[in-house]
């Protein structure tokens, strides 16, 4: 803000459960260097025990913002406000949200937390509003943060983890699993190692292994860093299109447990990729599945206000679709064999892509497939096949028996007798001697 050096000017502002006396001071020098230059005198509040605002009942990526921008240093979340709007007008149609990590970058600045959670109250007020760990939110030096950064401002994850209430056993280490009607999350913390054999990995595999799909049959890994498939311009700098050391841990346990999809922050774009596993697309179709899909649907929904990513000038072939614009996905489960995805543009709101899915309609149908499949080798096992000689034998011996008694009785001639009991005999010594074979191969 620029003030002249004559003249009047005003300043307005938004003070969120804020109590305590306070006064203004009047920097110089800029953020790098700044210099004290005027302390204004204190101001009490008339009512300062008044209720304050209740704390966000629950806990991709949004942030917040001032509407005349007056709040932006550096106008760095020019499209956090629609994003916030839209959901606002979709709230109706809205259980649930998730805030995967990211989530005021406030970087040690207190008064961007209360913005925040001013900003979201309309929608934190009504539904849960769930979140995860990012680097803005965890990352300083020798804190034990997997990353060795700065990127937090000081805050080491506290004030997220003191400002949302998420499932977490211990929310120092913001990983934790979920249910919401048909729907399991199984929410990741890449601010930690996540890597085989860590205690965070151990979680994951528990979680995704645990879920019972006939309650939850929509299972979804969220993280805010890409631990799966990004085609952004630094990720394929270095080659593999994906957060350092992200997938190779991971993709055998999202394959193993059939994860259905994995969305993504911390890159600010929305792409989405193929059903893919082990960088193969494992489906042709672009829009639309059904049938056994055997691979996961990995999506970056990182554009919900702070400034976009650039791609890379490569485009793999599992990236489907790529949008450098703000946008934010919605899924609606219509029930156990149907699946709605819509990616929404924060400009209108409007629905740029639909994908239905099949995928739990596949998976019941594989399912009686592999009972069928059971059911067939029982009846062709070794034991099987002998028990139904066995019992094809005793009722030749059976019909043998009734043959002689017809004769005895004389309901039929010698001829019809002789030539009956002879197709008889043979059966049964045919059968006898199969069985015998049978079972001296299975002995064997």
């Amino acid at each position: 803000m620029f003030i002249p050096n004559k003249g009047k000017a005003s300043l307005r502002f938004q003070l969120i459960n804020q109590r305590a006396d306070f006064s203004f001071a009047l920097f110089s020098g800029g953020l790098a260097n700044p210099k004290l230059v005027a302390v204004s005198n204190f101001i009490s509040f008339d009512n300062p025990k008044a209720p304050l605002c209740p704390r966000l009942a629950q806990g991709k990526s949004w942030n917040e913002a001032e509407r005349d921008g007056s709040n932006e240093y550096s106008n760095y979340q020019p499209g956090s406000l629609n994003t916030t709007d839209q959901l606002v007008n979709d709230l109706n149609d809205i259980d649930i949200v998730f805030h995967i990590g990211d989530i005021t970058y406030a970087n040690g600045y207190i008064s961007q937390w209360d913005q925040f959670t001013s900003q979201v109250e309309p929608i934190a007020s009504k539904v849960p509003y769930m979140i995860a760990s990012g680097n803005h939110e965890r990352d300083w030096p020798n804190t034990g943060s997997f990353y060795d950064k700065m990127d937090s401002g000081g805050e080491c994850g506290v004030l997220a983890e003191t400002m949302f209430y998420v499932h977490a056993e211990n929310r120092a280490k913001f990983w934790y699993s979920t249910s919401y009607g048909m729907f399991h999350f199984c929410i990741a913390d890449t601010e930690h190692d996540w890597r085989e054999g860590t205690e965070q990995y151990k979680f994951i595999e528990h979680c995704l292994a645990s879920v019972d799909r006939q309650k939850q049959p929509w299972l979804i890994f969220a993280a805010h860093r890409v631990l799966g498939y990004s085609s952004d311009y630094y990720y394929g700098l270095e080659g593999a299109f994906e957060e350092p050391m992200g997938r190779e841990s991971l993709q055998k346990l999202w394959q193993k447990y059939k994860v259905d999809l994995a969305f993504y922050g911390h890159v600010h774009n929305y792409e989405r990729s193929c059903p893919i596993y082990q960088n193969q697309c494992v489906k042709s179709e672009r829009s639309h599945y059904s049938g056994p899909v055997d691979g996961t649907i990995h999506v970056v929904v990182g554009g919900g206000g702070s400034h976009l990513s650039t791609f890379s000038g490569v485009t793999p072939r599992w990236s489907l679709y790529r949008d450098y614009d703000y946008g934010f996905v919605k899924l609606t489960a219509f029930n156990h064999s149907s699946l709605l995805f819509e990616y929404k543009k924060s400009s209108d709101g409007k629905c740029r892509i639909n994908r239905t899915t099949e995928l739990a309609a596949a998976q019941e149908k594989l399912n009686e497939l592999e009972r069928k499949k059971e059911e067939t080798l029982k009846f062709y096992s070794p034991q099987s096949l002998l028990q139904r000689l066995q019992d094809a034998m005793n009722k030749t011996e059976e019909e043998s028996e009734n043959l002689h008694k017809q004769l005895l009785d004389r309901d039929v001639d010698l001829g019809t007798f002789v030539k009956k009991n002879k197709k008889l005999r043979t059966t049964y010594h045919r059968r006898a001697l199969i069985h015998l074979s049978a079972k001296t191969s299975s002995i064997g």
